[in-house]
């Protein structure tokens, strides 16, 4: 008798866990959590002389504060020139530009005055890049700033005044055969 006890009990066991013989068992999945991947910043190229995807020129310009005043001789600076009758290509835009970073960026501003003549510069040539497709930078001296839409010349304007204003219209200052940057 003992050993029919036995196998009535293994028969029971066995039988219960395959459960009720009408309804499938179910396992329930296990969810594995994947982490979110955290994106790497993109640096911000504007105003860097690189939005146009034109390559970089070596520096062919001359500081004004080299040699003669006036240039060296007067009125060239390296590869950059005053050309009188140069029709300043970009001076709209650039005009355009310094109104856009007056509105965009208050902060470096008090009226006219510029409080900020770095973040001013960077500004005008970021606004140049993003809303008109040409290759712009902070130029040297630093009341300037460069602009070209090829290699083969750029241009140079001056767009802060010696009163710490910002100079709009901007004023034409050289233009530089090949660009400058």
């Amino acid at each position: 008798m003992r050993k029919s006890a036995i196998a009535l009990l293994a028969a029971v066991i066995s039988v219960s866990g395959c459960g009720d013989g009408v309804s499938p068992t179910t396992t329930t999945p296990v969810v594995v959590a994947t982490p979110t991947p955290v994106p790497t910043p993109t640096p911000n190229l504007l105003g860097r002389g690189l939005a146009c995807g034109l390559p970089v020129m070596p520096e062919c310009g001359q500081p004004a504060d080299t040699g003669s005043p006036g240039g060296d001789p007067p009125g060239v600076y390296g590869c950059c020139t005053k050309e009188p009758d140069n029709p300043a290509q970009f001076r709209s835009i650039v005009s355009q530009a310094i109104s856009k970073a007056q509105a965009e960026n208050p902060s470096i501003f008090s009226g006219d005055t510029v409080l900020d003549r770095p973040a001013y510069q960077l500004a005008v040539a970021r606004i140049l890049e993003r809303d008109y497709g040409v290759c712009s930078k902070p130029g040297v001296p630093g009341d300037e700033v460069a602009i070209k839409n090829t290699n083969s010349y750029s241009e140079q304007y001056d767009i802060y005044t010696q009163f710490q204003t910002a100079f709009n219209p901007p004023a034409y200052a050289v233009t530089c055969r090949p660009a400058r940057f």
